[in-house]
């Protein structure tokens, strides 16, 4: 039966990656096959993310390229060991509610994030995996557990900076053991291992930028202007994503308040509420929903409890109306997006290649012309559609990509750059968001306008080519 559920689940996720519109991340494209020609994040292109995930699609498009079409398979390749890695979870805490959490799983998976990000979807799968590893060790208090659980909460912290308070939930464990009569002697060993755990994917990471000279570049954009020019600019009011965590939170307070009812252990019912508040950090710097995917696959397993609990004939009225009352609350909460989806699936169908891009056939006119009027040595820059870059087959002239201005500042510097050596190609989107915060008086433009001349037009979207 497991093997048919997995099978269902597959079919599901193939369904809604392949036959409805898949929005194609173009960074998550872009970016990493920039590191396949040779370019180190960073360093050589601005990145203001983790790059684990960046790792791992450079390496996937050396095998299979970049493009649109392979970035779609890495997502349902990451789906369907997301839900493997599900099945075999739920299998080893409790048999019991590995149908109902899968259900509820699947059911609510794409209504709510049916186009999330790379980042957020291997964040997800390794806080699951982090799930397990503590969950572990609070049961058996054993030290390879806590090493392979620092290492995990490592590369999830590699991924994304904002998930950095899930380092600290296993510390908490620790204390909690302690305070119950743990020996000292183990606490110390464990939380020696643990950290040393913790350490080994940044030790990697460092070293590899070490020897490709932008360690300090790479702690520079990470870290630096993550928790500095890059808070101060972005707007932390746009998304919705705490309708999601408020749905969370209500669905958990019976777990919180019920576990024995529901057969849960203490410790579990702790871990995934100390999860789910270790994550809602994981929603900056947009609040944009997606990013509320870090902690689904725990929030299922919270909901296999409470569907068993419901079922559970022993179970008091009191208990059953508890659950029930935390279900309509998470369904308010989330009716938006299931009647958003359900207006997606009918207005568009299930069929192939439906792709949500930010380029199209102009911008793919461009890059041919770009690739015919330009030599391969030669660099460009996009301010438009970064996936020029690539239908050009033409590296960034800088590693300024990103048309923003806590990046471009100060400007003077950063137009001494584009001036001694100018892209011989520019896509330029005069229509910009960013041109009515600061960008507009960027000197380079002002010299794009004296040194190159329009080649084609499409609204606010130019291409222009560098003066002979």
């Amino acid at each position: 039966m497991a093997g048919m559920l997995y099978l269902v689940s597959l079919l599901w996720i193939t369904a809604n990656i392949y036959f409805l519109p898949f929005h194609v991340w173009t960074a998550g494209v872009i970016y990493p096959w920039f590191m396949t020609k040779g370019l180190t994040l960073y360093k050589d292109i601005i990145w203001l993310r983790m790059p684990f995930d960046m790792f791992l699609l450079s390496a996937w498009y050396r095998l299979f390229g970049a493009s649109g079409s392979a970035y779609q398979l890495f997502i349902w390749v990451m789906f369907g060991l997301l839900v493997s890695i599900f099945l075999w979870v739920l299998k080893r805490i409790d048999r019991k509610i590995v149908y109902p959490a899968c259900i509820f799983f699947l059911v609510f998976l794409f209504p709510l994030f049916l186009n999330v990000e790379v980042g957020e979807l291997m964040v997800g799968l390794l806080v699951l995996l982090l799930f397990f590893l503590i969950h572990q060790y609070a049961l058996t208090n054993r030290p390879v557990w806590a090493l392979a659980a620092g290492i995990c909460a490592g590369f999830t912290v590699a991924t994304k900076q904002n998930t950095i308070f899930v380092v600290l939930i296993l510390p908490f464990f620790q204390f909690y053991l302690y305070i119950r009569k743990q020996s000292m002697s183990r606490l110390m060993r464990s939380s020696f291992v643990y950290v040393f755990g913790l350490t080994v994917p940044f030790i990697l990471i460092g070293v590899y930028f070490f020897f490709r000279g932008a360690l300090y570049d790479f702690l520079y954009y990470s870290l630096y202007t993550v928790v500095g020019p890059y808070r101060n600019f972005t707007l932390l009011d746009h998304g919705d994503g705490l309708y999601i965590e408020f749905a969370y939170g209500i669905l958990l307070l019976p777990c919180v308040f019920l576990w024995k009812q529901l057969g849960m252990q203490r410790k579990t019912a702790i871990l995934l509420t100390l999860f789910v508040v270790a994550l809602i950090p994981s929603l900056l710097p947009s609040y944009l929903s997606y990013r509320t995917f870090t902690s689904f696959a725990l929030v299922s397993v919270a909901a296999g409890y409470l569907i068993r609990g419901l079922l559970h004939k022993k179970n008091t009225a009191w208990v059953r109306l508890s659950i029930v009352c935390g279900f309509i609350g998470y369904m308010t909460l989330v009716s938006r997006y299931m009647s958003a989806y359900n207006g997606f699936v009918r207005d568009n169908g299930f069929h192939r290649e439906q792709y949500l891009t930010d380029w199209g056939d102009f911008e793919k006119r461009m890059a041919v012309w770009i690739n015919e009027n330009t030599h391969k040595q030669d660099r460009i820059i996009s301010y438009g559609s970064e996936m020029i870059y690539l239908l050009s087959d033409r590296l960034p002239a800088n590693k300024y990509t990103n048309f923003t201005p806590f990046i471009l500042e100060p400007f003077v510097e950063t137009t001494k750059v584009f001036t001694s050596n100018p892209p011989a190609a520019i896509v330029f989107d005069w229509a910009h968001p960013d041109l009515p915060r600061g960008l507009s008086t960027w000197p380079f433009l002002a010299y794009m306008r004296e040194n190159y001349r329009e080649v084609m037009r499409m609204d606010a979207l130019v291409l222009y080519s560098k003066n002979k």
